[in-house]
């Protein structure tokens, strides 16, 4: 009975394309439908979340909140699909901004990924906003 319930509760993240990677300290962000405007739930470790996805031709927003439970995930790297080099990008915990570290790309395989200059977890209550900006 248990296992029937597990898998339908991935079934939330699958379709967000979320992934949290407690060992290397990644949570990954890729929406499969519809893949530019994706609002539903996902699973946190030990919490439920709202995940919000909106990419326009200048800017990509993510926004997580944290809807019930403290997550024990503890993560200092965001990773999300994009189809070009961001131009900058801001990450801020209930609006306030959080120093990153680096912004890269990875072209071959159309990744953006964010390196924030601390560690964070979300307790319940609290909204992750992501913003990235292209040219």
């Amino acid at each position: 009975h248990y296992f029937r319930a597990l898998v339908s509760m991935q079934i939330l993240n699958h379709l967000a394309g979320f992934v949290v990677n407690t060992l290397h300290r990644f949570i990954y962000i890729d929406p499969k439908h519809p893949p530019n405007d994706f609002v539903g739930a996902i699973m946190l470790p030990v919490s439920i979340a709202l995940l919000r996805y909106k990419s326009h031709d200048k800017e990509l927003t993510i926004s997580i909140e944290n809807r019930l439970g403290d997550s024990v995930a503890e993560f200092n790297k965001i990773i999300t699909r994009s189809d070009r080099k961001p131009f900058s990008a801001e990450v801020a915990l209930n609006q306030v901004r959080i120093d990153l570290s680096r912004i890269d790309f990875d072209s071959d395989n159309k990744l953006a990924v964010i390196e924030l200059n601390r560690s964070i977890r979300l307790r319940e209550g609290d909204i992750l906003s992501i913003s990235l900006r292209y040219e």
